[in-house]
């Protein structure tokens, strides 16, 4: 099994969460918080990585950590974000497409596979 949480950047999910809040208008109406003290609140947790195991003392040095309650909505945020400015870059031919976490599921015509990919 891979984890999609760890193998997220840190700096990639702090650029896409930023990138999203700032583009809500309506921000002000569901928190007194600013953008960049939501994004202070998020490198906060997005760098608490420290654990204990077997009485050592370790610190998760690259991606989200796993465990962590806000690593499942991060990745899910890269991946909408990857996918929008993929699909974005893809003419035409999707048939269908549906996205689950980490897993597609796509219908096209098979000779734009190549141009897909």
């Amino acid at each position: 099994m891979v984890s999609l949480f760890t193998k997220i950047p840190v700096e990639l999910a702090f650029d896409v969460v930023r990138h999203r809040l700032e583009l809500w208008t309506d921000i002000s109406s569901r928190t007194k918080l600013s953008v960049n003290g939501i994004c202070q609140c998020l490198k906060i947790c997005l760098n608490a990585t420290h654990l204990h195991f077997r009485g050592d003392n370790y610190q998760h040095i690259f991606g989200t950590a796993m465990g962590s309650p806000i690593s499942a909505v991060i990745a899910n945020r890269v991946m909408e974000d990857l996918e929008t400015r993929a699909l974005n870059t893809f003419i035409s031919g999707l048939k269908f497409w549906k996205r689950y976490v980490d897993d597609t599921f796509v219908l096209l015509k098979q000779d734009m596979l190549t141009d897909f990919f």
